[in-house]
């Protein structure tokens, strides 16, 4: 593909004018852009607020970005806060599709963005299908990191649901220091979901943390080699309701951590190495209630097709 070298002299392509799904960027591959704290590949910014309190009329920037490779891209600059090295939007209802996200990070010696390695969203409501994430770099989130939810002036923020699609996130963490948090961070108010995902091998302690609404994980695959040494599959923090449906959780010392108030943690169809009485469902007020039906541990025979 014809290449966009951003020669380290700021983000390499910039939506901020309240484009819409018309305005696509496809068949490039984006590189060697340097963010000024944010965006180094692909920087997208609308116009909203972080505060129901402050009266803002919501401007999204919304492009359509397909078959793309953004690659080696990098945030510093000095701005001091370091977010989606990869891709940043703020205000975006952007469409991922199709695309590589591949080997983004801090431009410090110490190459760790704090949230999202490869995508970072905030206030966003993405739309993400078909999309290969790896060797990407952050503290949290390191493939990816997005908080959907958003204030349109009317007072509570706006809740709706999101789901991503055919996701491979793999291999995605920071070699040095301490291991990244997550693999995927998916937050903010809104149910959510991860649909027909592979999640697999990233040096994170959590492979996918889901925290807010009621969230869903169906027809995915969460996996770990011994060697990365992960904490758990899916950390759940919420008062609301857990969905595991046709999905397969392999590797982890614990499939599922829970968190915040009870809610309800409902598993169907589904493989998990440990037994489900390993699940810690102490709560902060109570008992979470656990519901499974066709629950097994027979192992999934993986092959490497590859090797």
């Amino acid at each position: 593909s014809t290449i966009i070298d951003g020669n380290q002299a700021g983000s390499v392509v910039t939506f901020d004018s309240g484009e819409d799904s018309t305005a696509v960027l496809s068949g490039f591959t984006i590189q060697n852009g340097l963010g000024f704290g944010k965006g180094g590949g692909i920087k997208i910014i609308g116009v909203g607020s972080t505060s129901p309190a402050v009266y803002v009329t919501p401007v999204f920037s919304s492009p359509t970005l397909s078959n793309l490779i953004i690659r080696n891209n990098q945030v510093g600059a000095g701005d001091g806060s370091y977010y989606g090295a990869g891709i940043y939007g703020y205000y975006s209802k952007v469409r991922i599709l199709n695309c590589t996200i591949s080997q983004n990070f801090n431009s410090s010696s110490y190459p760790r963005v704090q949230e999202g390695g490869g995508i970072k969203m905030d206030y966003s409501e993405p739309r993400l299908e078909n999309v290969t994430i790896d060797n990407n770099c952050a503290a949290d989130g390191s493939g990816i990191y997005i908080r959907i939810g958003y204030y349109d002036g009317s007072g509570p923020m706006i809740q709706n649901e999101i789901s991503l699609k055919k996701l491979r996130v793999i291999n995605n963490g920071c070699l040095t220091g301490s291991r990244s948090n997550s693999a995927i961070y998916f937050g903010g108010w809104g149910d959510k979901s991860l649909e027909n995902c592979l999640i697999a091998n990233n040096a994170v302690s959590n492979a996918v943390e889901l925290l807010g609404n009621n969230s869903t994980v169906l027809n995915s695959t969460l996996y770990q080699s011994n060697s990365q040494q992960n904490d758990s599959g899916i950390s759940f923090v919420s008062e609301d309701t857990l969905n595991v449906i046709n999905s397969i959780l392999w590797g982890f010392p614990s499939d599922i951590e829970l968190g915040g108030f009870v809610g309800n943690v409902i598993i169907n169809n589904s493989i998990f190495q440990n037994d489900l009485s390993a699940i810690n469902l102490s709560g902060t007020n109570g008992t979470w209630n656990l519901s499974s039906s066709s629950v097994t541990a027979s192992d999934p025979l993986f092959v490497d097709t590859e090797n």
